[in-house]
């Protein structure tokens, strides 16, 4: 599989300069972020790798809009972020963030409601994204009755109906099993490939992180820095057996004192 990186004209860059977060609390505060530079170019895949309370999470809300930094500044497609807008999409780690009283397809619809698109051009634009991920025969089936990964997809294909250039992601496939983690690796890449969005994705998985993104930012302990930048030169897909790939598993371990 090819990756798409450098192919997608409607994908953003984003741009973090000296990016940091204090929240309130006795004796100054707690410093969650501390001085954080990346960078990502549009259409790529980029992968932020960091132990669990490192502030990554923090730092995916600030890109999102949800959160405002202290210091610094973050930019998406050149454009300052003041809070959520149109563009910047994001899927949480939690399998139950559908509205369970609506369809598979109405809840991928939500994010189109308030358009000046056609009850057809909704629906053509609905079966569009259900097809890229995988879902299109689910689109009349309730969220209960949807697995794990397949409620993750259709986050996914709700985020991608409103054409998105930007998908964040905060530890999405944490909380399924082993294999269906490894599934969902390979249908977001394949999702990837067919969208070209930029994807910045957040995990504390060291395998996840080399196996998916084109880079790999390693964030030091609360308050979260850039500890290294790993360029992930490797072919989709990605085997974990390779050389090449346990050798930047291992310079990712010993970054994080593993």
């Amino acid at each position: 599989m090819n990756a798409p990186f450098g192919h997608a004209p409607s994908a953003a860059r984003i741009d973090v300069h000296g990016l940091a977060k204090t929240y309130p609390g006795p004796g100054g505060g707690v410093l969650a972020i501390k001085n954080v530079d990346l960078f990502v170019e549009a259409g790529e895949f980029v992968t932020i790798l960091g132990p669990s309370g490192c502030g990554k999470s923090s730092l995916l809300n600030i890109l999102a809009g949800f959160e405002q930094a202290t210091g610094g500044t973050a930019l998406i497609g050149g454009r300052e972020i003041h809070g959520p807008r149109h563009g910047q999409g994001v899927v949480f780690q939690d399998t139950a963030a559908l509205f369970p009283w609506l369809s598979v397809h109405d809840n991928v619809a939500f994010g189109l409601m308030n358009t000046r698109l056609t009850r057809r051009e909704r629906d053509a634009k609905v079966r569009a994204a259900l097809a890229t991920v995988g879902l299109e025969q689910f689109s009349g089936s309730w969220p209960h009755q949807l697995s794990g990964g397949m409620r993750q997809l259709a986050s996914i294909a709700r985020v991608l109906v409103t054409e998105s250039r930007v998908l964040l992601m905060d530890e999405p496939f944490a909380a399924l099993d082993a294999l269906t983690r490894q599934q969902m690796q390979q249908k977001l890449l394949h999702i990837w490939q067919a969208t070209g969005v930029s994807i910045v994705l957040i995990t504390h998985s060291v395998d996840e992180a080399i196996y998916l993104g084109n880079r790999v930012y390693i964030l030091t302990r609360r308050p979260a820095e850039v500890a290294a930048e790993l360029s992930v030169d490797l072919p989709y897909p990605r085997e974990v057996t390779d050389s090449a790939f346990n050798r930047l598993k291992s310079i990712a371990l010993k970054t994080l004192g593993l």
